[in-house]
């Protein structure tokens, strides 16, 4: 969807496997299982807190790419890794009253950036004027 002035060449189809080695399949996987959206960012070790409800959605975004670390009253601590970004910062808002990022204090004071971003274009707003 974002492929632009696309053309036929001469130049001959590579396999995979001269560009990634061998398993290349598995490579592309765990590209796709860390790239949340197919936006990359820098691979980061993230802790969540998750309503265990959200065990289907956790196999949905990361399949198997997770671990449960602990599970107390109705919550899971797990750990996944990502591609940190605007993937990971879209999945979280989707998923954000469900979801709390316990780990890196980085990557939550990213998010928290980024929703007061978002509030303080809500906040400005007066609407009556557009």
């Amino acid at each position: 969807d974002r492929i632009r002035n696309l053309r036929i060449t001469e130049n001959p189809i590579v396999p995979a496997e001269d560009f990634l080695g061998a398993n290349p399949g598995l490579k592309i996987k765990d590209f796709v299982d860390r790239n949340l959206f197919n936006f990359s960012g820098e691979v980061t070790h993230i802790k969540l807190l998750v309503n265990e409800e959200m065990t289907d959605v956790l196999v949905d975004t990361f399949g198997t790419n997770f671990t449960v670390e602990k599970q107390t009253e109705g919550k899971l601590i797990v750990r996944t890794t990502v591609s940190s970004g605007w993937g990971l910062m879209a999945w979280l808002l989707q998923n954000g009253e469900f979801v709390q990022i316990l780990e890196p204090q980085s990557v939550r004071d990213e998010f928290i950036q980024y929703l007061d971003k978002i509030r303080s274009q809500y906040q400005s707003a007066n609407t009556e004027e557009l």
